[in-house]
C-alpha cells in the first residue's frame, strides 16, 4: 500500500504520454532503486545502533521495559540492577562529555 501511489504515478506518465513502454521504464527505474535501496539498508537497520549497546543499554524488548504489561516500572523483577533512566542518563554524561 504505502508504493501503491508512487508506482502508480509511473503507469499514470506512460498513459498520459501516450506510450506504456515510456512508462513501464519509469517504473522498472523506480522499482530498481527502490529495491538497491532497501537491500543496502536492511543489514544495517537490523544490526541495530551499537552507540547505544556499548554503555551496556539493552535494545531488547523485555518485561521490564518501560510501557512493558504490568506497569510495574523499570526493572520490577530485578531490584539489583540499576533502572533504565539511569543508564540513560549515563550514556548521555557520556555523550556529553566526548563533544566538549
Amino acid at each position: 500500500m504505502l508504493l501503491s501511489i508512487p508506482f502508480a504515478l509511473g503507469w499514470t506518465f506512460g498513459k498520459m504520454a501516450k506510450d506504456r513502454k515510456q512508462g513501464y521504464a519509469v517504473l522498472g527505474a523506480m522499482g530498481g532503486l527502490f529495491l538497491i535501496g532497501a537491500l543496502l539498508v536492511m543489514p544495517f537497520e537490523a544490526n541495530g545502533n551499537i552507540h547505544i549497546t556499548r554503555p551496556n543499554v539493552s535494545q531488547a524488548i523485555t518485561a521490564t521495559s518501560p510501557g512493558a504489561h504490568g506497569g510495574q516500572g523499570d526493572n520490577a523483577t530485578d531490584p539489583s540492577s540499576p533502572p533504565s533512566s539511569l543508564l540513560v542518563d549515563q550514556y548521555l554524561d557520556r555523550v556529553h562529555q566526548l563533544g566538549q
